[in-house]
């Protein structure tokens, strides 16, 4: 074996060793901080409840009850509930729209001028930051994930054609800049994960994903690229290019998708066998 390929072996195995690092050193900040925001989401719900409750003499038990409807678990949800298909809410909404009961709040908000305003206190800090931490925070580890995936392979074409280009006695500025930008061609495949595969076969170094796992991949891909580009509403691109038996069973253009914590660790599942 050459001194070059074995230089090529050392560099796969130390980039391999810094994707494992990543990819743990991640999973275990989003499953530590992913219990704290989900605690933190609690209490804010809570907090608001308590307050609904001071303000219309209900009880707060209640009315946290009530509130959590529009706050799913996150365990094992993909779909994020389409809300005014539950009948509750539905109503409630109608309820809002209607003159008489618009009429009712205006009258209440005048005879009680100082818990009107509490409630506005209320509403403006629900919508300046409603609970919605470990949502987001389960979205930010799939997409660092799909991102550190990605950066693995781009490194471990450039380490090829670097090393392997070395052979050649090339100018070192020049072989490389030129391994970068074959690795970036090489790396971005219109076949997605399968045509990368396909590309280091191309190179006779062989990476082998069971067809499974390829599929599971792109899922995991385009639901990232959903979460980053449409703010995880699923759109058509994402029905097209992820396999029926691999999405969602109630996904459709319009909705939005999430990150459960079911999800993630078996995402983190899927990029440790690859």
């Amino acid at each position: 074996m050459t001194t070059h390929h074995q230089n090529l072996d050392q560099y796969f195995h130390q980039v391999w060793q810094v994707f494992i690092a990543n990819m743990g050193s991640l999973r275990l900040f989003s499953e530590q901080i992913s219990q704290v925001a989900d605690q933190l989401d609690r209490k804010q719900v809570q907090e608001m409840a308590e307050s609904f409750a001071y303000i219309f003499g209900d009880d707060p038990l209640e009315v946290e009850k009530e509130l959590l409807e529009f706050l799913p678990s996150l365990d094992d949800l993909d779909i994020y509930p389409n809300f005014l298909e539950i009948t509750n809410i539905r109503e409630a909404f109608q309820a809002f729209q209607d003159n008489a009961f618009q009429q009712r709040v205006l009258e209440w908000s005048r005879d009680n001028i100082n818990k009107s305003q509490k409630l506005l206190v209320v509403l403006a800090d629900y919508l300046a930051q409603p609970p919605a931490n470990g949502i987001l925070l389960r979205r930010s580890a799939l997409v660092s994930l799909v991102g550190f995936l990605d950066v693995l392979f781009e490194a471990l074409f450039y380490g090829y054609y670097f090393y392997v280009g070395l052979e050649t006695g090339s100018d070192i500025k020049k072989l490389k800049e030129k391994a970068r930008k074959e690795a970036q061609k090489a790396n971005r495949s219109r076949k997605g994960w399968a045509g990368r595969v396909e590309n280091f076969s191309k190179l006779d170094i062989q990476i082998k994903i069971p067809t499974p796992l390829i599929e599971e991949l792109t899922e995991i891909t385009n639901r990232r690229n959903v979460i980053v580009h449409s703010n995880g509403i699923v759109d058509e691109k994402y029905m097209e290019y992820v396999d029926k038996a691999y999405r969602p069973a109630d996904a459709a253009a319009g909705k939005m998708i999430v990150v459960s914590t079911k999800y993630l660790l078996r995402a983190f599942y899927v990029f440790r066998t690859v």
